[in-house]
């Protein structure tokens, strides 16, 4: 095997090993979507049991709960999309610059090859920046309920309402209209 064509195979084997790469990062993704939904269905029932828990002490009807929840519960579900949306973007995005990256070092244009390497690992970045602030605002959710089911005290509306404004507030902050998806 002539020098040109060691270089051809450990150049097919290189970007082989990004498809594998993208592949296994697009399923642990796909995991973390599946634990995003589970994540989603247990707020649900905190949120349910709270609802109930408010309306059977008679400090506040389900119809006023779910009006003072409306713009917090659509800023979490355009939240999910953003963050649905720009995963799969970067796989797809992925998926693209290594075919590109193939072709560049199937014709040695190394500048290229920089180029996209720099990409990815932007693209990368973006991403874990974007997932570690909607975990971060998905937790913050979760404690707030969590702590509203779990105390002894009785919840009036005007309680209820306070702490989720303090939680909006938290959330969008300071461009509270800006940010709700209503």
């Amino acid at each position: 095997m002539t020098n040109p064509e060691k270089v051809m195979k450990f150049t097919e084997e290189v970007v082989s090993s990004y498809y594998h790469g993208i592949d296994a990062v697009g399923q642990m993704i796909e995991g973390g979507m599946e634990l995003l939904d589970q994540y989603r269905l247990q707020q649900r029932v905190i949120r349910e049991s709270l609802r109930e828990k408010l309306s059977r002490i008679g400090s506040l009807r389900h119809k006023d709960f779910d009006q003072i929840l409306l713009p917090l519960l659509a800023y979490q579900e355009h939240s999910e999309e953003e963050v649905k949306e720009l995963v799969q973007g970067l796989l797809r995005r992925q998926r693209d610059l290594t075919g590109m990256l193939r072709r560049s070092l199937r014709f040695g244009l190394k500048d290229d090859v920089t180029r996209f390497k720099n990409e990815l690992v932007t693209g990368l970045e973006e991403m874990r920046l974007a997932l570690q602030r909607f975990q971060k605002e998905q937790a913050l959710i979760q404690e707030t309920f969590q702590s509203l089911e779990e105390t002894e005290e009785p919840v009036n509306t005007r309680n209820f309402r306070k702490v989720v404004e303090t939680l909006e507030k938290a959330l969008f902050g300071e461009h509270l209209q800006e940010k709700a998806v209503v």
